[in-house]
């Protein structure tokens, strides 16, 4: 009897592992069929400086907080804003996306970080009790780099208030703004802080802007995977994107034309990053512009000289195939996990 336990485990074990073997060969053959991949560049402010990367949660919370102890030198938070305190639908909204297990669940779920408890329970503080509603609409207007994430929120909190409608439009963070100033939507969505003058336009026509953090995001440095770096400086970054540096070999890479790629003028990403890596000025003519983030996934695996820069959700599914393979769930490790037994 135990010899015959011992072949059914055995004989279960290797149709595991050909079964198992059989599939890695498939995802290898059709791998080598596909487009290049990508890969997440490490960033260090300066030289002497620790490179981080924006899959590391702690480094982009820690820079997000405060930027003067380090860590992950793109760090942001991504917002919503309102024209004066939030009331009726568009309280139950808010409130819904800032709590832990539905609103930042979701920020999780897109690819984002969650907000840190301490920023979570001031913005809970700003939003206060309420009054909120159970029916009504709301329309939320801005940010393209969000996208993921609002129609997250929106599938799931339609659900939980059903008496509630929600619009969602995309024209990116800078027109979503206008919206909210033109009294177009109720609320706005951005991946940057609203500018002194944007703030100043809308109290000039008696509005308000309030503003709430509601997930935090690490802007991510891609390049194609045939490219041998690993690591960058912002200077770095800076003389690619301005235009002085236009060959890999400058920054240690081997020779071959750089090429750029970004977001347009109506992002909230490309005013985020002309500020932070550009120091406020216009990026090299030559950079190829895109009114969304998922053109420059694709531009950046099917250009071997490419690079781009996006929000840690989209670098994350992009590369999700990849980590999945490398993240240590090899057949023997599901076997194991299993629960069968190696007894004789």
């Amino acid at each position: 009897m135990e010899k015959k336990v011992m072949y059914i485990t055995i004989g279960v074990i290797a149709i595991l592992l050909v079964a198992g073997l059989g599939a890695a060969l498939l995802l290898s053959n059709n791998s080598s069929n596909s487009t290049p991949n990508i890969k997440i560049l490490t960033i260090s402010a300066n030289t002497s400086s620790t490179a981080y990367s924006p899959l590391d949660q702690n480094a982009v919370l820690e820079f997000a907080n405060n930027s003067a102890n380090g860590g992950y030198p793109l760090s942001r938070y991504l917002y919503l804003y309102t024209n004066g305190n939030a009331t009726g639908a568009e309280w139950t909204w808010i409130n819904y996306v800032l709590s832990t297990s539905q609103g930042q669940k979701n920020a999780s779920d897109a690819g984002f970080y969650a907000l840190p408890a301490d920023i979570q329970a001031a913005m809970k503080a700003q939003l206060g009790a309420g009054p909120g509603a159970s029916t009504g609409s709301i329309v939320e207007s801005g940010s393209t780099t969000m996208l993921e994430m609002a129609n997250l929120w929106q599938a799931s909190f339609v659900k939980a208030n059903p008496g509630i409608t929600v619009s969602l439009n995309y024209p990116g963070s800078g027109p979503g703004i206008q919206n909210l100033m033109d009294g177009k939507c109720d609320i706005a969505q951005a991946s940057r802080a609203m500018k002194s003058s944007e703030k100043n336009n809308m109290t000039a026509h008696g509005g308000w802007p309030v503003e709430y953090k509601v997930a935090v995001d690490g802007i991510s440095i891609i390049v194609n995977s045939d490219n041998a770096l690993t690591t960058m400086t912002m200077d770095q970054l800076k003389q690619i994107y301005n235009g002085n540096y236009t060959n890999w070999n400058q920054v240690g890479g081997k020779d071959q034309a750089i090429v750029l790629y970004g977001r347009d003028s109506a992002s909230g990403t490309y005013d985020y990053f002309n500020q932070t890596v550009l120091g406020g000025k216009l990026p090299s003519a030559s950079m190829q512009q895109f009114s969304s983030t998922a053109p420059i996934v694709q531009q950046v695996k099917d250009n071997k000289g490419g690079i781009g820069y996006v929000g840690i959700g989209y670098a994350k599914e992009a590369t999700a195939s990849q980590t999945v393979m490398e993240g240590g769930n090899s057949v023997i490790s599901q076997i194991m996990l299993s629960g069968v037994k190696l007894s004789v």
